[in-house]
């Protein structure tokens, strides 16, 4: 009876990834992008062998990294995948045009406390960016080449685990808040 709860859990656990994906996929123009790598994507295959999806051992998924010609907003159901320890989502290329812009959801870093890479360079990210940022081991962030004006007093916080960082030249004074000795 107890392994049969079990399959059926993460049978629910596995659909909830796909529809999550599904979702993300179509939010940001997945049809339309410009990259035959996810050319796989939104099919019957399981979501641990798509281009850009990394998983554990047991099909949880750890990491997304899409380099495509994303449109629309931020999704938030990226919160949804509570397993995610990187997030890297850019045009992947120089002349490959983004129009994903909007602010970071909140719901990414208070659904999920194991993020630690967070790569958004190149997209049309505004700021401000949300406190809930702060509450998890954050290692490395690029928001380089996005639309923030503003970073944050409280990014300095971030001083005991944050090893890379990348904001647009104009932000190099407010850089001066971290001070990356540990």
């Amino acid at each position: 009876m107890a392994m049969l709860l079990l399959i059926e859990i993460y049978s629910v656990k596995a659909q909830n990834q796909t529809a999550v994906l599904s979702e993300f996929y179509h939010a940001t123009g997945g049809p339309t992008w410009n990259n035959p790598l996810y050319a796989a994507w939104d099919t019957a295959t399981s979501e641990c062998t798509w281009a850009g999806i990394t998983c554990d051992q047991e099909n949880r998924i750890t990491a997304l990294r899409v380099s495509a010609n994303l449109t629309g907003t931020l999704p938030s159901i990226l919160g949804d995948l509570t397993t995610l320890t990187i997030i890297l989502l850019n045009p992947g290329a120089p002349y490959i045009q983004t129009e994903l812009y909007g602010t970071v959801p909140a719901v990414w870093f208070t659904s999920n406390r194991q993020l630690f890479s967070l790569n958004l360079h190149g997209l049309r990210v505004t700021s401000p960016l949300p406190i809930e940022m702060g509450a998890v081991p954050l290692q490395s962030l690029d928001l380089s080449l996005t639309d923030i004006t503003e970073v944050p007093a409280w990014i300095g916080d971030l001083r005991n685990t944050l090893t890379t960082i990348s904001f647009n030249a104009g932000h190099v004074l407010a850089l001066d808040l971290l001070r990356l000795s540990k």
